[in-house]
């Protein structure tokens, strides 16, 4: 699954998720970890930077 940046301009590399074996499919996992990551304060120091990502 590729998702370009909004800008060009802005782009800053690239986010690989390697699922390591068995478990849940790409589809049903990311979704749901989008979902969680969604959740958290953009300003917390531990955790902002996955609002963003979502």
């Amino acid at each position: 699954m590729r998702i370009p940046a909004l800008s060009g301009a802005s782009r800053e590399g690239t986010l690989f998720f390697h699922f390591g074996g068995p478990g849940l499919h790409p589809r049903d996992f990311l979704p749901e970890l989008r979902r969680r990551w969604s959740s958290y304060d953009a300003d917390d120091a531990l955790h902002g930077g996955k609002r963003l990502l979502a």
